[in-house]
C-alpha cells in the first residue's frame, strides 16, 4: 500500500513537472537572418493607405517584430517601423492588439501595414508626395527592449521555445510597386516556404 501511494506522488510531479509552462528565449536575430521589403502600396482614398510589407526569415527559429504603438487614435500607428526619404520619416501602421507579429522558421510572409495621410504622428501630407517617397526612401524597423514593457511576452513566448527578434533591419522601397488599388486578396496574411537549398 505504501508503494503505491508513494508511486502515486511521485506521478504528479512528473504530471505537474511537465505541464508547467516553460519561458522561452528572445535571442538578438544575427545580420542576414531576417529581410524585411515593401512589396506594393496603394494610393489612399481616405486617411488611410495599405502597404504590403514582406518579411523573409531565413533562420531555424521563428521571428518576431514587436512594435512600439502609438496609440490607439492613430490605428495602430507605431514608432519603429516607419519610412525614411532624406530627412523626412513616415511612420507606418500595423494593426495587432498584441503589439507583436510572430513569422515562422524560413518562410517569406506578406501582411497588411497601413501610411497615414492628414493625421497621425509624421503622416504624409499630400498624395502626390506618396510615389516619390517610396521610389526613393528605405524601411527601418528597429528594436529595443522598452518596446517590451507593452507587450504579453509569456503570450508571445508561447509561441516557441527560442524567438529570434531583429534589431534593426532595413532595405530600399524603390521596387515596391504603387498601384491605385490592392485586390482583396492583397490585404491577407500569406506565407510560403523557403525552397531548400
Amino acid at each position: 500500500m505504501m508503494i503505491r501511494v508513494i508511486f502515486s506522488i511521485m506521478f504528479l510531479i512528473v504530471l505537474v513537472a511537465c505541464n508547467k509552462p516553460q519561458q522561452g528565449l528572445l535571442l538578438k536575430a544575427e545580420e542576414g537572418d531576417v529581410k524585411i521589403e515593401i512589396d506594393s502600396v496603394a494610393l489612399p482614398e481616405l486617411a488611410l493607405f495599405p502597404i504590403r510589407v514582406k518579411l523573409t526569415n531565413f533562420a531555424d527559429n521563428k521571428v518576431v517584430l514587436v512594435f512600439d504603438t502609438i496609440t490607439d487614435v492613430y490605428e495602430g500607428q507605431v514608432r519603429n517601423l516607419y519610412l525614411t526619404v532624406d530627412a523626412d520619416t513616415f511612420f507606418i501602421g500595423v494593426k495587432t492588439s498584441e503589439n507583436y507579429l510572430v513569422f515562422n522558421e524560413r518562410t517569406t510572409t506578406s501582411f497588411l501595414a497601413w501610411g497615414y495621410i492628414w493625421h497621425g504622428e509624421k503622416h504624409f501630407d499630400s498624395i502626390k508626395d506618396i510615389e516619390p517617397a517610396f521610389k526613393n526612401g528605405k524601411l527601418v524597423y528597429r528594436f529595443s527592449k522598452d518596446y517590451l514593457q507593452n507587450v504579453n511576452t509569456v503570450g508571445m513566448l508561447s509561441h516557441s521555445d527560442t524567438l529570434l527578434v531583429p534589431v534593426k533591419v532595413e532595405s530600399k522601397t524603390d521596387k515596391a510597386q504603387v498601384l491605385k488599388e490592392f485586390v482583396p486578396l492583397s490585404y491577407e496574411w500569406h506565407e510560403e516556404k523557403l525552397k531548400k537549398k
